[in-house]
């Protein structure tokens, strides 16, 4: 059902923005692992022509890798991670991955709050929301 629902997302995004005269997107996806550390947040390519979607890289060892952004100038995905837990959660600097299907950890940090929900960068700063 969810995977489902996420094509069905993907579709309605490429037809309203007209992304079908783009031959392909990166789409990253964020993830729950169930609260244990586990494979999660992903990579993937969206041939638009075709409307095939094939994983291009993951991260391992990451805990509920739920919410991500890129930046774009860095190069560097950032992760809400730690998520869901009755903990604080944490953020987690992973580098996009170049002739590997790897993400590599760079860092991880705390949120200083349970279940970070929102994350963006600006500049040289990451900012980072908790819903708790």
């Amino acid at each position: 059902m969810v995977k489902k629902a996420i094509l069905l997302l993907i579709f309605f995004c490429w037809y309203r923005m007209g992304f079908n005269q783009i031959p392909s997107l990166d789409l990253l996806v964020g993830t729950y692992t169930n609260g244990v550390p586990d494979t999660g947040g992903f990579l993937f390519s969206f041939d638009t022509a075709s409307g095939n979607l094939v994983k291009k890289a993951w991260a391992n060892q990451l805990v509920n890798p739920s919410f991500l952004t890129v930046d774009a100038s860095s190069k560097v995905v950032y992760a809400c991670t730690d998520t869901k837990l009755p903990s604080k959660g944490s953020l987690t600097g992973l580098e996009l991955p170049t002739g590997t299907n790897q993400f590599r950890v760079l860092g991880k940090q705390g949120s200083e709050g349970e279940n970070p929900v929102f994350v963006c960068s600006a500049e040289q700063w990451v900012f980072v929301a908790n819903y708790n």
